[in-house]
């Protein structure tokens, strides 16, 4: 009928380009009109020293090498015309197909395609090599499924990208994948990643004695500060004390643990005005050495005691300079039921670049190749189904292993939690706000940051917005000391992260009041400069954990 076109350097301007109006054109003569939605998610990567992080969007990247050996008695000529065909969880029709090879029973593709995964946690991979005889029916020779982590899991490592076939008597698959993460609504830290906290950490940093002085040449001092990370993100920090190899900062943090087998990472930073922070060097702290399991349901850990101690700076190579000297300790937190959020559908589960062809394939096959640990060793392969078997009369495959769930013990899941309403919850003075942002209308493309207990350093940040209409849906976390006292300060930074602070608008109010308007409900807050311009609006649901702290006199208001 007709065309339209899009300039996709708009979705540099704005990541997100909504109700748009194109004129359908052919021959030069007006067509129609087509209205559409435009997002871009862009890809993401490792900053420098860091890890890429693992997101449950991305974007895969299978490649079908070649196959070797493949059944011939399915055919009775024995010469056979293989193609492969790749089917994305459910889908009847393939996503994709390779081109058919004449007259072999080793047929190298080398065929690569590329489809959008919303869910990398539920996704099956399904592959059948089918003989191509072109006007008779095309049978399948073999065919393999196998989960995308379990697949994704097995690269990297020699001789792990051959696949056995199922439903054939021989017959081998050569397949590899990457796995190329993005930045989209919940991908990162989604709602559905969210694990309840077993309780905080309670940090006493105290001081360091002879670190590492990076500012000598220029006849200075380092300026140091502490910032503890767990999961290679940061969750307190305290104040930079200048010119100082012997600081000493005398501050309590509290940091929310998911597992028993967490570390935190105390970092020792050099602040720099100008650059980027430079690393003095680090001390680890492993929360088993803090919690054991408890015999009191509601409590499922407890303390060991504090932790007083005075560890070595370790540097990079294995070197030490310096000493830290800080108290840890561990303080349970309630086992409460109903701490997670409805899943928000903000993307499509799968998408495919679906081709026509013919779906006579489409029969469903169980997992055929799964992974029972995430050791070193090859995936398991169930037994493969009679020769003379059609995939959809195999026996079902053994119960394919989940590992998504692997860095949370036994313990921690069985425990059976504790009901609460919104009232007898906020009766409880101290304990662990989570914070699942979901989206935004916002006057500049920022971040939102979120402060507690009057602090200066973010509790919880998401990521800079790519549009002006966000969508977050991200989860995170902070420790409230007295929710009777305590306020909460939204804040929307347009500065990138490290960067001079950039603040656009802002909301504050009471503990209390924020957590009854957000607990079990979507609530809607307004943020504004100083100057009430800049009027932007964005989306929070809470839940609340309580943890009973003891505070320290200089920690209380009352």
């Amino acid at each position: 009928m007709g065309s339209t076109s899009f300039e996709l350097s708009k979705l540099l301007e704005d990541a997100t380009q909504e109700d748009i109006h194109s004129l359908i054109l052919k021959d030069g003569k007006d067509r129609g009109e087509l209205r559409y939605d435009v997002s871009y998610y862009p890809v993401l990567e490792a900053a420098e020293g860091e890890e890429l992080p693992d997101t449950s969007a991305g974007i895969v990247r299978l490649t079908l090498h070649q196959a070797k050996d493949l059944d011939a008695s399915k055919s009775l000529s024995g010469d056979l015309n293989p193609m492969a065909k790749v089917f994305l969880g459910d889908s009847k029709k393939p996503s994709h197909a390779t081109a058919a090879f004449k007259h072999t029973n080793s047929p190298v593709w080398e065929s690569a395609h590329e489809f959008l995964c919303a869910d990398k946690s539920s996704s099956v991979v399904t592959i059948k090599v089918i003989d191509d005889r072109d006007f008779l029916k095309d049978p399948v020779i073999g065919y393999m499924s196998i989960k995308l982590t379990d697949l994704l899991a097995s690269m990297g490592e020699a001789g792990r990208d051959w696949f056995p076939l199922s439903g054939c008597q021989s017959g081998k698959i050569r397949i590899s994948a990457e796995w190329k993460p993005l930045n989209m609504a919940g991908s990162l830290h989604g709602a559905e990643q969210y694990t309840p906290p077993i309780g905080v950490v309670k940090l006493l940093l105290d001081k360091a004695t002879d670190v590492k002085n990076v500012e000598a040449t220029l006849g200075g001092k380092s300026d140091p500060y502490v910032r503890v990370l767990v999961n290679n993100e940061v969750k307190a920090r305290t104040e930079v004390i200048n010119n100082s190899l012997n600081p000493v900062w005398n501050e309590i943090v509290y940091i929310p643990v998911h597992s028993s087998r967490q570390s935190l990472l105390l970092e020792i930073m050099d602040y720099q005005n100008l650059t980027k922070d430079r690393s003095l060097g680090t001390v680890d702290l492993h929360l088993n050495d803090l919690a054991k399991p408890s015999q009191d349901p509601q409590y499922p850990f407890e303390s060991t005691g504090p932790k007083v101690t005075s560890d070595r700076i370790r540097l990079p190579g294995n070197a030490y300079k310096g000493v830290l000297h800080y108290c840890a300790t561990f303080i349970p937190a309630l086992a409460l039921n109903g701490v997670s959020f409805d899943k928000r559908d903000t993307t499509t589960k799968m998408v495919n670049d679906t081709i026509s062809m013919s779906s006579d394939h489409s029969a469903p096959v169980p997992l055929t190749i799964k992974s029972s640990t995430r050791s070193l060793s090859p995936p398991t392969v169930s037994a493969p189904s009679p020769a003379n078997s059609s995939p959809a009369s195999s026996s079902p495959a053994p119960e394919a292993v989940n590992t998504s769930q692997e860095a949370v013990s036994k313990e921690e899941q069985t425990t059976k939690g504790v009901d609460m309403n919104v009232d007898e919850l906020l009766a409880q003075q101290s304990g662990i706000i989570v914070f699942n942002i979901v989206s935004g209308n916002i006057a500049k493309k920022a971040r939102l940051e979120v402060l507690l207990n009057e602090g200066y350093w973010p509790c919880f940040s998401t990521t800079k917005a790519r549009s002006t209409h966000a969508e977050w849906d991200l989860t995170g976390e902070g420790f409230i000391k007295e929710i009777d006292f305590n306020r909460v300060w939204l804040r929307l930074n347009a500065a990138d992260e490290g960067d001079r602070d950039d603040v656009v608008a802002e909301w504050k109010g009471d503990a209390k009041a924020f957590l009854r308007s957000t607990l079990n409900a979507v609530h809607t807050f307004t943020l504004v400069d100083d100057h009430d311009d800049n009027i932007s609006t964005v989306k929070i649901e809470t839940r609340y954990v309580p943890v009973p702290v003891k505070l320290e006199p200089r920690e209380s208001f009352i």
